[in-house]
């Protein structure tokens, strides 16, 4: 009498089986891949239009550029010690994360200068200066009145800290907002998050 094999598991639940442990993989790979390298925000708030509108979609490069910042490059920040405090209700969020996670310290600017230098706010004009020369991209006719906004200001930037503007001037809380606390409205670049390397447009905002 031949002894009774093992029965094997029903096709289905090996079916089954494999499905559940490959949606747990694909998970897990995803949130490495939005924790360490690259993650997907929403904008809701206008300052940084017209680059950013409110509900576009932006990709942020993570690692590893968190701290290889550029003139001219648009990062999400984290914006605890800085600006976070002077949005407590949120109104002037910038940046949030997707699937129901919103993070009111998580802003997107516009990187207008990279310590050690200086940006000057001077004239009728509004010019906005670095070291004494018109501060690129940042510099360009922007949504707004002026250039640099509604203040005036000469700031020396420190080395590992960034001066951040949003390109909608008259609607954007940023470095400007900053003078005269510590850091003189410079942002740690320790506090970047990532570099936005995309953007989807989803036609939604004014």
């Amino acid at each position: 009498m031949r002894p009774d094999r093992p029965k094997r598991p029903h096709r289905l639940v090996r079916w089954g089986r494999f499905c559940v442990f490959a949606l747990l993989a694909a998970f897990a790979l995803l949130t490495l891949v939005r924790a360490f390298v690259v993650d997907v925000y929403s904008v809701p708030s206008e300052s940084m239009e017209p680059a950013l509108r409110p509900g576009d979609r932006i990709a942020v490069l993570k690692w590893p550029w968190q701290r290889t910042a550029r003139t001219d490059d648009v990062v999400v920040f984290d914006g605890r010690g800085s600006l976070a405090p002077e949005s407590p209700d949120g109104a002037r969020r910038t940046a949030a994360w997707l699937v129901g996670r919103n993070e009111g310290d998580q802003f997107v600017k516009r990187v207008a200068a990279v310590g050690p230098a200086r940006v000057t706010c001077k004239g009728a004009d509004g010019a906005l200066l670095l070291n004494g020369q018109p501060a690129g991209a940042a510099s360009a006719p922007l949504t707004g009145a002026e250039n640099c906004g509604r203040k005036r200001f000469d700031s020396l930037v420190p080395e590992g800290r960034l001066w951040l503007l949003g390109d909608n001037r008259a609607h954007s809380t940023d470095s400007r907002d900053l003078l005269g606390a510590p850091g003189g409205g410079a942002v740690p670049d320790a506090r970047v998050v990532g570099r936005v390397i995309a953007v989807w447009h989803t036609g939604g905002g004014s």
